[in-house]
Order: C-alpha cells, then sequence, then structure tokens
C-alpha cells in the first residue's frame, strides 16, 4: 500500500471484543467477540475471517490501549544527548505492570537549561506478539500503530498547541488520562473513576512544564465520577461534533478520526514512527476456509460411453414405441365417441320418464360439514445467514441487546453497530428471497422485537437480514413479562 494511502479499516482490541470501524458513512462499525490478547484457535477466529474475506479486508490500521503502549516522561538531572538503553529500561521498571524488553521503548530527549527531559513510549511486546499472530492467522497485514491517547492528542493538536489534560472513557468504570502539549504526549495511563491516583497524575505536570497544568477536556457525555481541583479549567468535548465537523460519520470516536483524517492536515508525531516487526516462520498459517464453488466449478456428472449393442437396442426401443403410437390414438377416439352416445341415450329417457315424487323415507338429508381453513405452515429461517444489527437510537447497548436474543435462537453470525440515522420505529429488511420466512421470523421474535418486515433489501448485500431498532427495547421487554404475569 502506498505510503500517502490510509487503509480503508481500524481494528481496536479490547479486553473481551474488537471494534472494526471503517471510514465511510453507512455499514462503518462491526463488533466480534473475541480476545485477540490471548493465542485462539482457528475455529474461533473463523467467524472474523468470514467477514475479513466476504469484505475484503486484508490491511489494517490498528488502535491499542494505553495500558498495552503508555506513554511516559522522565527528567534526568542533567543535560544528556544519549542515554544507555539499560538505563532507561530501569527507570520506565516501576511505571509499567509488565516486562520491558530491549527493543520495547522509543523515546526522544528533549534538553532545558540544566536538566533533559526524556520522552518515552514503552510497548507491551509478550502481549503484542500473541496479538500478532491472531492477526497473522486472519491474514491481515498491519500498516501502521498507535496507542489511543497519541491517536486523540493529533486531532487536538489542530486547535490547541498549549499544554493541557484529556480524559477518554473506555469503559463504564474506566478512562484513559493523558498529558499533551499540541501533538505530544507526555504522560498517559488507565484509571478507574475517582481513582486516588488522580491527583498524584495531575502533579507530574510540574516536573515536565516547572507549572502546574491546570487545563483539562472532559468528555460531555457521559460525565466523569472526577474529583477535580475546582481551580482545573474544565472544557467539555463533543466527540460526535468533532468527527462531523472533521467530515466522518458521528459514531466514528476521537481516536479513530486521526486515521481516517488526511495526513496533510495532522501534524507530524513527536515519538519516531514504530516499526511493524516481521512475522516470525513459526505462526500458525492463515485459516483454512471451504470455499463455495461457482457454477462453472461443480463437478458436471461422467459421461457414459455407450458399446454400439446398447446404442442398437435404444433405436429398437425407439422403432417400436413409434409404432403404437398410433394404436393408442384410434383407441382415445373409440372411447370418446361410445361416451357421446351414452351420454344421448340416458338424457333421452330421462325425458320419457314422468316424474315420481319422492317420499319423505326417500329423502337423505344433507349435513352440512364445516371446514377449517388450513393455517399455513411457518417457514423456518436458517441459522447461518448473515445479519446485522444497527442501533438507530441514542440508547446505548440495544443493538447488543437484541444480538444477544437472536444468539440465543441459534443464529450464527450477528454483526452490531450503529445506524446512520435516528428512526422512532422498529424495521426488519430482508432480501426477497426469504420473504416466505417473514411470518416464522414474526413469530420467534413476538415480545422482543416487534417489528415491520420489508424485502425490498438489495440482492447484492452484504448481509441477508438487517434489523434496524427505533423503540427502546426495554419497555418491550417489560410489556412481554407483564402479559406473562397477567396470565398468570
Amino acid at each position: 500500500m502506498s505510503l500517502f494511502k490510509k487503509p480503508p479499516v481500524l481494528l481496536w482490541p479490547k479486553s473481551s471484543s474488537i471494534e472494526l470501524y471503517l471510514d465511510k458513512k453507512d455499514e462503518n462499525y462491526f463488533s466480534f467477540d473475541l480476545n485477540l490478547w490471548k493465542a485462539l484457535p482457528d475455529s474461533e477466529l473463523l467467524p472474523l475471517f468470514n467477514f475479513l474475506k466476504s469484505n475484503k479486508i486484508s490491511s489494517i490500521y490498528l488502535l491499542l490501549p494505553d495500558d498495552v503502549y503508555p506513554s511516559k516522561s522522565f527528567l534526568y538531572d542533567s543535560k544528556i544527548d544519549s542515554i544507555d538503553q539499560s538505563e532507561l529500561i530501569s527507570l520506565a521498571e516501576s511505571f509499567v505492570s509488565f516486562k520491558i524488553e530491549a527493543n520495547s521503548i522509543q523515546y526522544q530527549l528533549l534538553p532545558t537549561q540544566d536538566k533533559t527531559l526524556i520522552l518515552s513510549q514503552i510497548l507491551d511486546q509478550q502481549k503484542f506478539q500473541v496479538l500478532l499472530q491472531n492477526l497473522t492467522k486472519l491474514g491481515l497485514s498491519v500498516d501502521s500503530y498507535q496507542s489511543l491517547s497519541s491517536s486523540i492528542a493529533k486531532i487536538f493538536a489542530q486547535f490547541n498547541q498549549d499544554e493541557y489534560f484529556l480524559a477518554y472513557p473506555v469503559s463504564p468504570t474506566e478512562y484513559s488520562l493523558f498529558l499533551a502539549k499540541a501533538d505530544t504526549v507526555y504522560l498517559s495511563t488507565l484509571l478507574k473513576n475517582n481513582s486516588s491516583d488522580l491527583q498524584k497524575t495531575l502533579n507530574y505536570s510540574k516536573l515536565y512544564f516547572q507549572k502546574e497544568v491546570n487545563k483539562i477536556y472532559l468528555p460531555s457525555s457521559p460525565q466523569l465520577e472526577l474529583n477535580l481541583k475546582s481551580s482545573m479549567e474544565k472544557t467539555d468535548y463533543d466527540a460526535k461534533q468533532i468527527a462531523l465537523k472533521s467530515g466522518k460519520a458521528s459514531n466514528i470516536p476521537l481516536p479513530a478520526l486521526s486515521f481516517f483524517t488526511s495526513t496533510q492536515s495532522l501534524p507530524k508525531q513527536a515519538l519516531p514512527e514504530v516499526k511493524i516487526p516481521s512475522p516470525q516462520p513459526t505462526l500458525p498459517p492463515p485459516v483454512s476456509i471451504p470455499q463455495t464453488k461457482s457454477p462453472e466449478e461443480v463437478p458436471q456428472p461422467a459421461i457414459i460411453n455407450k458399446s454400439p449393442d446398447t446404442n442398437l437396442s435404444l433405436s429398437k426401443n425407439m422403432e417400436r414405441k413409434k409404432n403404437i403410437l398410433p394404436l393408442i390414438a384410434v383407441f382415445i377416439f373409440t372411447a370418446a365417441l361410445a361416451s357421446v352416445v351414452i351420454w344421448y341415450v340416458l338424457n333421452r329417457n330421462a325425458e320419457t320418464t314422468p316424474p315420481v315424487s319422492p317420499t319423505t323415507e326417500d329423502i337423505t338429508p344433507v349435513v352440512e360439514v364445516p371446514t377449517s381453513t388450513p393455517t399455513p405452515a411457518l417457514v423456518a429461517l436458517d441459522k447461518d445467514l448473515k445479519l446485522q444489527v444497527l442501533n438507530a437510537t441514542d440508547i446505548n447497548g440495544q443493538a447488543a441487546t437484541l444480538k444477544q436474543t437472536l444468539t440465543k435462537l441459534g443464529y450464527t453470525s450477528v454483526a452490531v453497530g450503529n445506524a446512520s440515522t435516528n428512526e422512532t420505529t422498529n424495521q426488519i429488511q430482508m432480501k426477497a428471497e426469504y420473504a416466505s420466512s417473514s411470518a416464522y421470523l414474526k413469530d420467534q421474535l413476538s415480545g422482543n422485537f416487534d417489528a415491520t418486515i420489508t424485502t425490498d433489501l438489495d440482492a447484492d448485500s452484504t448481509y441477508d437480514l438487517i434489523f434496524i431498532i427505533g423503540t427502546d427495547l426495554s419497555e418491550s421487554t417489560s410489556d412481554s413479562t407483564s402479559s406473562s404475569s397477567d396470565s398468570e
């Protein structure tokens, strides 16, 4: 891939799942329940492998959490223009919880009046190598990677060149806190809400800038529960608005924007570019997936060469059939003529016979038997169809809730994401070829996801069915529970 061309996909590996973001407006977010930080067998990687292959994804950008690729600065008591690698490792060992290897640290020296500031980024090589092994098995190449804090700093450097702290939530109970100036990250750490280490991290700014940094950016929603000093200048940021101003879809998260924004509009990184290690020859081969053959590739039945005797017997049989055909025609004509004559005689006799009044005994009462309308059979859907669930509301977690419901019903390929626009009703879009199963699907989801079903989904769509959530699913669940209680 060209150095100036961004790959279309960002992969964000988390502790128990991965998120994929595509640089486009619609159908740009997918998630899989996989932990790529541990070695996985081929069978667990198979669903992701099939997704990547069907969407022709072979190269990615890689976003690393700040606990895997943290930034840390050290203050050296004298001016230096070089530092021994072992000495730098000893300085960093107390800061991280993983073993630091010789090639784990990238650093930069910034001399001041009588001291030297050492900016460094430290990579957890052991976890990173396991991640690379899984990516290699998936057939993916990594064009570039960077930490979450460095990615966000590149975006904020476009409108702030001064020092600041920024808090970015990575889970309901954790957030990444980092200190930066322009696009250079001096310190990053992962903290819990109301962590006692918060104030200690804020105090580090005095060492680096000879003054206390009092500006901090906080997400507008949801609000983090941070015990901050009243003297701190708090500025809210709206991730959706920043994405829209960058010309991207509103659901693209802040860390992904620096990958999807033109390199010409972003400042250069202060730290050296981190090189991707080449995959080791001992890595497992990519997952082998059986391919569905096209009609041209399906083997045709073999043609048996018949002997001359066989051909002769076939021709004699055909000749006998030709001789019998005239006899059959004469028989059919005679039978038809006889039927006409019999009908004529019977009707004439009926006209000459005087009518006889029937007695009561002769009358047989006719009893009408009610007929029941047969119930149409429900045509089941294949459980291996490709489904997509899109949340078109502002309520978080709804797509995951519906995915869990579909998984319990036996569906094995369910991707989730956010819709590009908000909706007020639930909808199910399916390809026309599955129209006969609409009643079956409505029956399966009754009480959990009542929706309008349409069969106008494009035949070449990546997915066979698309579920669009426009209502609060928790209300449907509570209504269903209430009805069940009343019936009892």
